[in-house]
Protein backbone atom coordinates (compact mmCIF):
# COMPACT_ATOMS: atom_id res chain seq x y z
CA UNK A 1 0.00 0.00 0.00
CA UNK A 2 1.09 3.23 -0.71
CA UNK A 3 1.60 5.93 2.41
CA UNK A 4 -1.59 8.11 1.01
CA UNK A 5 -3.49 5.12 1.33
CA UNK A 6 -2.38 3.74 4.74
CA UNK A 7 -3.36 7.29 5.88
CA UNK A 8 -6.60 6.95 4.08
CA UNK A 9 -7.26 3.78 6.01
CA UNK A 10 -6.29 5.22 9.51
CA UNK A 11 -8.06 7.79 8.93
CA UNK A 12 -11.50 6.30 7.82
CA UNK A 13 -11.18 4.37 11.10
CA UNK A 14 -10.38 7.59 12.99
CA UNK A 15 -13.64 9.46 11.97
CA UNK A 16 -15.44 6.10 12.59
CA UNK A 17 -16.22 4.86 8.88
CA UNK A 18 -15.26 1.48 9.83
CA UNK A 19 -15.60 -0.42 12.76
CA UNK A 20 -12.35 -2.36 14.57
CA UNK A 21 -13.02 -5.51 12.58
CA UNK A 22 -13.55 -4.18 9.06
CA UNK A 23 -10.36 -2.00 10.14
CA UNK A 24 -8.22 -4.96 11.12
CA UNK A 25 -9.26 -7.02 8.46
CA UNK A 26 -8.11 -4.41 5.68
CA UNK A 27 -5.01 -2.74 7.89
CA UNK A 28 -3.60 -6.86 7.69
CA UNK A 29 -4.30 -6.86 4.31
CA UNK A 30 -2.30 -4.07 3.36
CA UNK A 31 0.26 -5.46 6.05
CA UNK A 32 0.75 -8.75 4.16
CA UNK A 33 0.82 -7.22 0.99
CA UNK A 34 3.54 -4.95 1.74
CA UNK A 35 5.18 -7.67 3.69
CA UNK A 36 4.98 -10.19 0.62
CA UNK A 37 6.34 -7.98 -2.04
CA UNK A 38 9.14 -7.14 0.33
CA UNK A 39 7.58 -3.63 0.17
CA UNK A 40 8.55 -1.58 3.38
CA UNK A 41 5.60 -0.22 5.30
CA UNK A 42 6.29 3.11 6.66
CA UNK A 43 7.53 2.91 10.52
CA UNK A 44 4.32 3.68 12.11
CA UNK A 45 2.34 1.17 9.95
CA UNK A 46 4.83 -1.59 11.74
CA UNK A 47 4.34 -0.38 15.30
CA UNK A 48 0.70 -0.26 14.92
CA UNK A 49 1.05 -3.79 14.07
CA UNK A 50 1.61 -4.57 17.04
CA UNK A 51 -1.64 -3.34 18.43
CA UNK A 52 -3.90 -4.16 15.38
CA UNK A 53 -2.50 -7.80 16.50
CA UNK A 54 -3.50 -7.08 20.35
CA UNK A 55 -7.13 -6.03 19.25
CA UNK A 56 -9.92 -8.37 19.78
CA UNK A 57 -13.18 -7.63 18.50
CA UNK A 58 -15.45 -9.97 20.68
CA UNK A 59 -15.77 -8.63 24.61
CA UNK A 60 -16.40 -12.24 25.81
CA UNK A 61 -13.20 -13.60 24.28
CA UNK A 62 -11.20 -10.70 25.32
CA UNK A 63 -8.19 -11.21 27.84
CA UNK A 64 -6.29 -8.20 29.80
CA UNK A 65 -4.12 -7.91 27.65
CA UNK A 66 -6.06 -7.28 24.25
CA UNK A 67 -7.63 -3.87 23.07
CA UNK A 68 -10.99 -3.23 22.58
CA UNK A 69 -11.69 -0.69 19.88
CA UNK A 70 -11.76 2.35 21.69
CA UNK A 71 -7.52 1.10 22.50
CA UNK A 72 -7.27 -0.12 18.97
CA UNK A 73 -8.29 3.88 17.93
CA UNK A 74 -6.25 5.29 19.97
CA UNK A 75 -3.35 3.75 19.21
CA UNK A 76 -4.51 4.29 15.09
CA UNK A 77 -4.79 8.55 16.31
CA UNK A 78 -1.05 8.22 17.79
CA UNK A 79 0.26 6.51 14.41
CA UNK A 80 -1.32 9.19 12.72
CA UNK A 81 -0.24 12.10 15.22
CA UNK A 82 3.60 10.52 14.53
CA UNK A 83 3.25 8.53 10.90
CA UNK A 84 5.88 10.78 9.55
CA UNK A 85 8.31 9.92 12.61
CA UNK A 86 11.39 8.32 10.78
CA UNK A 87 12.57 4.88 11.27
CA UNK A 88 15.33 4.58 13.83
CA UNK A 89 18.47 3.67 12.66
CA UNK A 90 19.70 0.51 13.13
CA UNK A 91 22.28 -1.39 15.47
CA UNK A 92 25.55 -0.87 14.09
CA UNK A 93 26.52 -3.95 11.27
CA UNK A 94 29.38 -6.19 12.07
CA UNK A 95 31.62 -8.20 10.33
CA UNK A 96 28.91 -11.10 10.92
CA UNK A 97 26.13 -9.42 9.53
CA UNK A 98 28.54 -8.61 5.90
CA UNK A 99 29.13 -12.20 5.96
CA UNK A 100 25.39 -12.76 6.29
CA UNK A 101 24.81 -10.53 3.28
CA UNK A 102 27.52 -11.87 1.13
CA UNK A 103 26.24 -15.63 1.99
CA UNK A 104 23.03 -14.83 1.04
CA UNK A 105 23.89 -12.97 -2.36
CA UNK A 106 25.66 -16.05 -3.42
CA UNK A 107 22.64 -17.98 -2.89
CA UNK A 108 20.74 -15.93 -4.66
CA UNK A 109 22.71 -16.11 -8.03
CA UNK A 110 23.56 -19.95 -7.39
CA UNK A 111 19.23 -19.73 -7.31
CA UNK A 112 19.38 -17.51 -10.64
CA UNK A 113 22.02 -19.65 -12.51
CA UNK A 114 19.97 -22.80 -11.64
CA UNK A 115 17.04 -21.05 -13.04
CA UNK A 116 18.44 -20.54 -16.55
CA UNK A 117 19.81 -24.18 -16.98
Amino acid sequence: MTEKEWRALLQSFVMGELDGLTFERRFLDGWRSDRDTLGASPYAIERLFYEVDAYCGFPELRGPQDLDEAGLRDATIEALAHFDQPRPPGPPRTSADLKDEKLLDDVRRAVARLGRS
